[in-house]
């Protein structure tokens, strides 16, 4: 039976929209592919790794800069405070853990080690609870967070300030900004319920003693970094002198 014009028409009509669905699916699913692999690659490229080499470092130091500029400040207000949570939401879980506090072995004290206790770093999480002036300090570098505060804070205050008349010492102003931050932390109910945010105790002794370690360790990475292109140039000079006389 032969076909007609208007069946043969429509015949191929619904070729050309097979073909044309099939063109779409497959474009589709080539350009959802595309766009997911430069997202996990865009992904891995934003994600920065901190001085210890762990990841994540970007959302530590967002928060710090969020909760350092509570120091000018006497309160937290409700904007501010879900700001505070939302980033703290976006830390990794080995920033969002319980900070791990080095043990410590008073000879004498309130907080004297007992010889009884096999637990270590028992006395310093005690410290740690107990609020200001219960217990002994703490480095900076215990925390990712609280040091990326600390660094923040370095940065504001480059030089010493005057207040009142009387010239005060960087290291000071540095430890003033912190405990203010720190009381405006932990009397905003929506952080404390919120979020795991500890600042613990800092005090003057700890800070420099970080500081001073921290500035070694660039002074020899600067070292490094300028002792070994001079070896490796040595080096290739030998070589090549050693090439030149075997040849």
């Amino acid at each position: 039976m032969p076909i007609s014009q208007k069946d043969k028409i429509t015949q191929e009509l619904a070729l050309h929209l097979h073909t044309v669905l099939n063109y779409s699916f497959n474009h589709s699913a080539v350009t959802f592919l595309s766009v997911w692999s430069w997202r996990r690659e865009w992904m891995s490229q934003r994600d920065a790794l901190g001085p210890d080499g762990r990841s994540g470092y970007q959302h530590v130091t967002a928060l710090a800069h969020a909760i350092g500029e509570l120091c000018h400040h006497t309160y937290v207000t409700q904007l501010k405070a879900r700001e505070i949570v939302a980033l703290w939401e976006k830390l990794l879980d080995h920033d969002k853990a319980p900070d791990a506090f080095p043990p410590r072995r008073l000879v004498t004290g309130r907080f004297k080690s007992s010889r009884s206790s096999s637990i270590a770093g028992v006395d310093s999480v005690q410290r740690s609870f107990l609020g200001k002036g219960a217990g002994a300090a703490q480095s900076p570098k215990v925390s990712r967070l609280v040091e990326a505060i600390f660094l923040k804070l370095c940065d504001v205050h480059s030089e010493g300030r005057s207040l009142g008349g009387v010239q005060d010492s960087r290291c000071a102003s540095v430890l003033r900004d912190y405990n203010t931050t720190r009381d405006v932390v932990v009397s905003c109910p929506t952080l404390m319920t919120n979020t795991s945010i500890h600042l613990y105790n800092v005090n003057q002794k700890t800070l420099l003693t970080w500081h001073t370690m921290r500035s070694k360790g660039m002074m020899w990475s600067d070292q490094e970094q300028t002792v070994w292109p001079q070896q490796l140039q040595g080096r290739v000079l030998l070589c090549h002198i050693g090439g030149s006389l075997c040849g």
